[in-house]
């Protein structure tokens, strides 16, 4: 009996060594696969790694230079608004211009807008003027120029500006210009100051070499030829020369240098604004920082995996799901209670796990869509102001507002304001976003229609001279093979109206005849009045030239017997394509037709 225990003794040692040998041999080996696949994983790395930062680069100043024009255009076609709603107001510093630009400064602490005279003065909506200095930039916007200047320095704060101007035209004349001063610095840090954690940047400079937007420390050098020159930078003669050459022929392309024994990168090409180039560099040992791996970690993973592997991921799996569980179940209870005292949408956004999570108002937004699938709901002209939110969260921790237009529940865009705080982790890099959705959609079109307002004639609700022309230009561009007839009336006589039977007659007459034009000439028409007795009219000639006298007939007998003041016109007509194809020359044969009705005894209408 004790012979066969021994033997089962010796078998189960037997047996024990060779599992033991076994799994050393296996561990040894997998030791060894993963120590050859992690070396050649990190040869791969860091080619790769250095291929992506050169692709990188080039894509990071392509991107710069789309979000520069895309920018710039905002800021002009803000200024065109503005301008156009300042055109049919009295003086630069009408109550209503005043009211308008107090309600845009207050929407951000980073840009002015104001509205200069002819003589310089400055109106901001706060009620306390500033002279301007006469700059070039201003001369030209008040000699009817759109204007994008470079740096300007505002007196006032003594801060520098990118300094844009649009000219307000009144009755042919320029009569001022609405102007926005967009800060520097603020601009500087929305391109993003800097890339690979310090170790590069982007940045604006002229052909000449001025920096337009740049880093600290530039302010040291005339121009930013001077700082490669100066600084102690290598490079060959032949790729300074190069790249000299291409900057000022308007060329793109790639810069290397070195410093210290350290190598750099720079991607240059132009903006197409004024003769501006985006510069964008790195660091070449930010490449280097990516690739090191000791050899410590590497045999601790080593270990790990043949020792504890399994278990550790059995119990990391259990520990997160929990944990997730958990955590979910806070945030959720947070954002309802938040939710509950705000009427707007609320959100949080972990950056490090990619998670949202939502207030329990999400479907009321975005309808059906899932918390997955919400950016399908972003208009795709606004999907790029977000690439421009991550890169001020990285660069400089915070974020400013924003407005995005999003597809509702009932598939119609709507516009929202977004906004929310970037919370760090202990180290001081972002960890969190919380904020907000607010619908400002209302407000929008508050605006909308208070520019709507600018383009009608209050007393008689038609079109006054800029809607009217406005309108009448853009049926003109977008005419294919249609004829259209130009009026010009005017009421025969009218001053002795008002001289005899006093303002209010008179007015009463404006309107007769206005809704006589209406009643004739029908919604196809563009009706409008030039102030005073002057009407116009611009519509499609159905059948033939003929039908264009025969509505002056129809208008005269109608105005004839529309009331009892025996109301009479001369009428003007010019023909298109026959007789003009242009806005002014139209204008002017049916003006000179005008004339001629008049001198011929009036109460009629000639055909130019």
């Amino acid at each position: 009996m004790s012979k066969i225990n021994f033997k089962n003794k010796n078998k189960q040692l037997q047996f024990r060594y060779l599992s033991i040998s076994l799994t050393a041999i296996l561990s040894l080996l997998l030791f060894l696969i993963v120590l050859f696949s992690f070396g050649h994983f990190q040869r791969q790395l860091s080619l790769s790694i250095q291929e992506n930062t050169r692709k990188h680069l080039l894509d990071a100043t392509e991107y710069s230079n789309t979000l520069i024009a895309m920018l710039f255009e905002e800021k002009m076609e803000h200024l065109e608004t503005i301008s156009h709603f300042c055109s049919v107001n009295t003086n630069i510093n009408d109550q209503e211009i005043i009211k308008l630009l107090k309600k845009e400064n207050l929407r951000s602490r980073h840009e002015i807008l104001g509205v200069a005279s002819t003589s310089g003065v400055l109106y901001k909506g706060d009620n306390n003027s500033v002279q301007l200095t006469i700059s070039p930039a201003l001369q030209k916007a008040l000699k009817g120029e759109n204007v994008i200047s470079d740096i300007f320095t505002y007196s006032k704060d003594g801060k520098d500006y990118i300094f844009f101007a649009v000219p307000i035209w009144k009755n042919g004349r320029v009569n001022g210009a609405a102007c926005l001063f967009y800060d520097t610095q603020y601009f500087t840090n929305m391109l993003g100051k800097s890339m690979y954690d310090g170790t590069g940047a982007t940045m604006i400079i002229q052909k000449d070499g001025k920096v337009i937007s740049g880093y600290q420390g530039l302010e040291e050098f005339a121009t930013f030829y001077d700082m490669l020159n100066q600084s102690g930078f290598i490079f060959t003669q032949e790729s300074y020369d190069e790249f000299y050459q291409n900057i000022q022929n308007g060329k793109s392309g790639l810069f290397v240098y070195e410093k210290n024994g350290k190598k750099r990168y720079l991607t240059y090409k132009p903006t197409g604004i004024n003769d501006w180039i985006t510069i964008s560099l790195v660091m070449a040992y930010s490449i280097d920082q990516y690739q090191y791996i000791s050899a410590q970690a590497i045999v601790l993973m080593a270990v790990s995996i043949s020792s504890f592997l399994i278990l550790t991921l059995v119990v990391l799996y259990i520990i997160q799901k929990n944990l997730k569980y958990q955590k979910n179940e806070n945030e959720s209870n947070r954002l309802k209670i938040v939710a509950r005292q705000s009427n707007a949408f609320i959100y949080e956004y972990n950056i490090q796990t990619g998670e949202n999570y939502y207030s329990e108002n999400f479907g009321s937004i975005f309808g059906n869509a899932g918390p997955n699938h919400y950016m399908e709901r972003i208009h795709p002209k606004d999907l790029l102001k977000f690439d421009s939110v991550s890169r001020q969260i990285y660069k400089q921790r915070q974020f400013e507002p924003f407005e995005i237009r999003i597809m509702g529940y009932d598939n119609r865009y709507q516009w929202y304001r977004v906004s929310g705080e970037v919370i760090l982790d202990k180290k001081g890099k972002p960890d969190k976003i919380v904020g907000s959705l607010e619908n400002i959609h209302e407000q929008k079109e508050e605006i909308k229609q208070l520019l709507k307002i600018t383009k009608q004639d209050p007393l008689t609700k038609v079109l006054n001279k800029v809607g009217w022309e406005e309108k009448v230009k853009k049926q003109l561009n977008s005419s294919t093979n249609s004829e259209f007839a130009f009026y010009f009336i005017d009421i025969d006589d009218f001053k002795l109206f008002n001289d005899c039977y006093g303002h209010d007659t008179g007015d009463k007459i404006i309107l007769i005849t206005a809704d006589t034009l209406k009643k004739v000439f029908g919604r196809r028409a563009a009706i409008g009045r030039f102030g005073g007795d002057e009407f116009v009219v611009f519509t499609p000639i159905d059948c033939s030239p003929d039908s264009a006298i025969t509505a002056a007939e129809v208008l005269l007998k109608t105005i004839d017997e529309s009331s009892s003041y025996h109301i009479t016109l001369s009428i003007g007509i010019a023909l298109y394509p026959a007789q003009g194809s242009l806005y002014d020359d139209l204008m002017k044969y049916a003006d000179q037709a005008l004339y001629k009705a008049k001198d011929l005894g009036k109460n009629q209408y000639q055909l130019f």
